[in-house]
């Protein structure tokens, strides 16, 4: 996957969820199962400097989708409300690192 551990602690891949198929506004996203999947999504890691403004994969549990999102493209930070989310802020506070 050519994405490498680091030496330093820092966040270098970003988790994301990409669309299965096309996603409507209003979509509830659910972490569930054994293998703590998304319905409807696959999830695709990818280097943080290709993934700005994508939202972690495993803080979308129980996320609702603020618009459509189309077959192949990824969930963004613009597309959920990920405000108010204790652990949205401590990622947030990890990138600053």
């Amino acid at each position: 996957m050519k994405i490498g551990s680091h030496e330093e602690c820092r966040q270098v891949s970003i988790m994301a969820g990409v669309a299965d198929y096309d996603l409507p506004k209003g979509t509830v996203l659910k972490v569930e199962g054994h293998h703590h999947e998304i319905q409807g999504l696959t999830p695709q890691l990818l280097e943080r400097t290709d993934a700005a403004n994508l939202a972690p994969f495993y803080l979308l549990d129980n996320a609702v989708l603020l618009n459509s999102v189309k077959k192949g493209h990824p969930i963004t930070i613009e597309d959920v409300d990920l405000s108010g989310i204790a652990t949205y802020e401590l990622y947030k506070k990890g990138l600053e690192l």
